[in-house]
């Protein structure tokens, strides 16, 4: 029985018994980490329509709704059936569009959901432990404070605690602390036990047993362990939204202000220009007013981007980057930092041997089957046939040294047989092992260069100037000594045994930089993206591998450490994060830290990572990418993309695929934002030329959306073959609609309008019979044939056109130089919407409903034909200007 006075009464032989492990539970909580609840699929809907977007849409719908109840109730009598149902049809058309686009994000974010559960593997399911003096197996879920943990080489550790007995523990914690190396812990019996706690004597969740035994007492579960600390500060850090929530809920407020004062502006003009200060005009003026102010409003610009962000959310996961959210897609092609964890990430997470020094009284062949004789690994073959390592990083690096070199461990155990060892331990810093060959018996001693250095013989300056060589380049360096025996000495211990040995060589390892992530950290650096390190690791080790990588180019380049970091204020880390390229021995906290500073200087960060460790920075971070394969749960849980491959080289590609999404969605903008002002455009300035609304609201929206849909959705669908990589990131609150975007914008809606106006003229003449202004003004506000047919023409024609655009703006290139397999999509949208606009405009059933009427007496025959004449123009133009571009260019 052991007691530590500040803990709990625990008996080391037997364990507990069911009613301590009933009350332990009670007192000290289950080992679970506290998960959110989840959010029912009922609220996941609601949350859809909280994009500021879609919030201004709903406002419309119930602004339109309001006015056609409004209408009904006042001026019913005055309205024939199919123009009250067409009052009501709008509302709940713009109500469709906002229901369809939640409905597509509810389905992403849950299929996205169920991919993430099918990769989690973070703990093993089950442990061993000690209970009423025997041992049992139960699920690791079970394990209570008080209880007895036996653990043993590939074991998952299942809780914290201290170690009671162990024999040649070595852990591997690089999902809590970030460094490859494995952790040897102190040998500890019966006797020697003390309540000593300290990093040597501990033990943690989450982590995983490389060799040798123990057994520990758990004194922390669940959300109270290191691995659930971390878990913690995942719950303090808040949802944040994406770089295009971010822009698209600015842009939607500047389109509500414009909205708010276009309505305001529409109505006093129509009230003292067009109703010549006639109040009793006031409800017109105010229906006027709001439908404008609604055709401000890109209906389409929600629905098309969730069309495209889905689609590129495809593409990703065809490139093993699994994309849990729809706007985090975008931000991948505004990323322009990447934090990057070395372990496992940047470097493969094994150990290999890059360097060795021999005596030259040794022979290459002696200098490698010792080594492998002082080793505790081994190896099989699988199904596959394949040779599969096991034991230590360290040593399977030796192992697999020595099979390159046609030396094989398990034909050496035949010849020469081990007949004794001392462990390692972290004091002495080496191990050694006996051997008995043709009656001679040597031991074999590896370990640290420094303590196997004191103890030899034949030391001299170049086994100490090759040490120094090894580790200038960051590696690990063991040393190997031997020593002949005529008997094994009775006495057994490191004092009687280690000293007096002869030096045979030092062998240099490294955890190796995966062969494709220089590739892509050259690709990254071309698109104006920096990769950081950030790393548990030591700064020397950090550095190598930074520099081996090009991370660390020039002395400018700077290594911070944890230590130094500590001790800096979140001002004095803003003023020179942009010179770190290295952030070594960090904590999960400083990673947040480092993410944010980042963030204040306007960038798009993303972070990577696979241990608990770099969860909160995964999800502080605009794109936390977790590893699929060896990333914990905590880590996917946590990130916004999972890459299914482990591969750093994903994130250049997924970063190339975001660009081409969000040159999509610029392309899109455009597109729509051309539509908008081209009717807002029409609406206002044929109101002020010909006293009248030239296009009714039914009209606009049906423009909206089927000019906008299919030929927008034909854009989200483009493979440019543009080189976007070539482009420098945007900043982070760099406006989503540019300067070069604005004058497209204006230009193409002054043509459109100009266009359309004219084409409404030429209509309202026809029918008038005569080309005089005057007339024909007067007329348009008396004679409905006059205005409807008009208004057709007006229809047709900007139909036609916002139409067309979609192909011109595909690419920069002139079209009759584009094959028709890459404009096929933009092509047959065009096609589709043209063919939807002409039953709506020619067959009188429909065209009643949207207060157009082709079928009246028409002074001229050509009048049919002066859309699609108009209609070309741009196009034409477009391409005309394009010529001029690429001329110039050559030049």
């Amino acid at each position: 029985m052991e007691k530590n006075s500040n803990f709990l009464t625990v008996d080391f032989n037997k364990g507990l018994n069911n009613e301590e492990v009933l009350e332990n539970r009670k007192e000290y909580g289950e080992n679970k980490l506290r998960e959110k609840k989840k959010t029912p699929l009922f609220i996941k809907f609601l949350k859809q329509f909280i994009e500021p977007m879609i919030i201004l849409l709903l406002v419309a719908s119930g602004l339109s709704l309001g006015i056609a109840i409004y209408e009904f109730i006042v001026h019913g009598n005055e309205h024939t059936k199919i123009e009250i149902i067409t009052s009501f049809m709008e509302p709940f058309v713009i109500l469709f569009i906002v229901i369809l686009n939640a409905i597509f994000g509810l389905i992403q974010e849950n299929k996205a959901e169920k991919s993430i559960e099918s990769l989690r593997s973070l703990s093993s399911p089950t442990s061993r432990v000690l209970r009423n003096g025997q041992e049992i197996i139960i699920l690791t879920e079970e394990i209570v404070v008080g209880d007895i943990v036996l653990i043993e080489a590939g074991n998952t550790i299942g809780a914290d605690g201290i170690l009671i007995n162990s024999a040649q523990l070595e852990v591997e914690e690089s999902i809590l602390t970030g460094e490859s190396l494995s952790v040897f812990k102190k040998n500890i019996t019966n006797e020697t036990f003390n309540w000593e706690d300290n990093e040597e004597t501990n033990v943690f969740a989450g982590t995983n047993v490389i060799n040798g035994r123990a057994k520990f007492l758990v004194t922390k579960t669940g959300n109270n362990t290191k691995l659930g600390n971390i878990a913690e500060l995942l719950n303090n850090e808040g949802e944040k939204l994406t770089p295009l929530q971010s822009k698209l809920s600015s842009l939607s407020k500047k389109i509500g202000i414009f909205s708010a004062f276009l309505c305001v502006v529409t109505f006093l003009v129509y009230i003292f220009v067009v109703a010549s200060g006639n109040w009793n005009r006031f409800a017109q003026g105010i229906i006027i007013a709001i439908t404008l102010a609604i055709g401000t409003i890109p209906e389409g610009l929600v629905p098309i981007v969730t069309v495209i962000l889905s689609i590129g959310v495809k593409r990703l996961s065809s490139k093993n980057a699994l994309v849990k959210k729809l706007p985090a897609a975008e931000t991948l092609g505004n990323v322009s930092i990447i934090c990057s964890d070395k372990t496992g990430t940047l470097t493969q997470n094994k150990m290999k041997v890059v360097e060795t020094y021999i005596d030259p009284l040794f022979t290459e062949q002696e200098f490698i089957e010792n080594f492998v004789l002082c080793t505790d690994a081994t190896y099989f073959k699988n199904e596959k046939d394949e040779i599969e390592l096991i034991g230590d990083p360290t040593e399977t690096a030796i192992i697999q040294y020595a099979l390159n070199k046609n030396i094989f461990k398990l034909k050496l155990s035949n010849e020469f047989e081990r007949i004794n060892e001392i462990p390692f331990d972290s004091e002495r810093k080496m191990m050694t092992v006996f051997i008995k060959y043709n009656n001679r018996i040597f031991s074999i001693t590896k370990g640290a260069p420094d303590s196997i250095f004191r103890i030899s013989r034949n030391y001299n300056q170049d086994f100490e100037n090759y040490n120094l060589k090894f580790s200038s380049k960051a590696l690990r360096v063991l040393a190997l000594a031997i020593k002949e025996w005529d008997n094994i000495p009775e006495n057994l211990n490191s004092e009687n045994i280690e000293n007096n040995l002869t030096l045979i060589g030092l062998i240099g390892m490294i955890d190796p930089p995966r062969e494709e992530v220089k590739t892509s950290i050259e690709i990254a650096k071309k698109a104006g993206i920096k990769t950081v390190m950030i790393t548990g690791d030591y700064e020397n080790t950090a550095y190598a591998i930074a520099k081996e990588l090009k991370i660390v180019e020039n002395e400018n380049d700077m290594v911070l450490s944890g230590r130094e970091l500590k001790i800096m204020s979140d001002e004095e880390l803003d003023k020179i994060i942009e010179k770190v390229a290295v952030f070594a021995r960090v904590s999960p906290e400083d990673k947040i830290r480092i993410v944010k500073s980042w963030q204040k200087h306007n960038k798009v960060v993303s972070m990577t990572g696979d241990g608990v460790n770099d969860a909160p920075a995964l999800k502080a971070a605009d794109i936390g990418c977790a590893m699929g394969i060896t990333g914990t749960d905590v880590s996917k849980q946590a990130a916004d993309m999972v890459l299914t491959d482990d591969n750093f080289s994903t994130i250049v590609s997924a970063v190339k695929e975001g660009r081409k999404i969000l040159y999509n969605i610029k392309r899109l903008m455009i597109f729509l934002f051309t539509t908008n002002l081209s009717a807002l455009l029409t609406t206002f300035i044929g109101m002020l030329i010909f006293g009248i609304n030239p296009l009714s609201s039914l009209q606009i929206l049906w423009i909206n959306i089927i000019s906008e849909t299919f030929p927008g959705i034909a854009l989200g669908l483009n493979r440019t073959k543009q080189d976007l990589m070539k482009n420098k990131p945007l900043e982070k609150n760099a406006s989503i609609l540019d300067k070069g975007m604005m004058i497209k914008i204006l230009i193409l809606s002054l043509l459109t309008t100009t266009l359309s106006l004219f084409s409404f003229y030429l209509g309202a003449a026809s029918s008038y019979g005569s080309f005089s202004f005057l007339g024909v003004r007067d007329t348009l506000q008396l004679n409905n044939n006059t205005l409807h047919l008009a208004s057709l023409s007006c229809f047709i024609t900007m139909g036609i056109i916002l139409s067309l655009n979609s192909i011109v703006l595909r690419s920069n290139e002139l079209l009759i130089e584009q094959k028709i397999k890459d404009i096929k999509f933009v092509f047959f949208a065009f096609i589709v919407s043209f063919i939807i606009l002409l039953p709506v405009a020619y067959i009188p059933e429909f065209s009643k409903i949207f207060n157009m009427n082709f079928y009246v007496e028409k002074f001229n025959n050509w009048i049919p034909f002066i859309p699609f004449i108009f209609g070309l123009i741009p196009i034409l133009s477009i391409e005309i200007v394009k010529s001029i571009q690429i001329l110039i260019r050559k030049k």
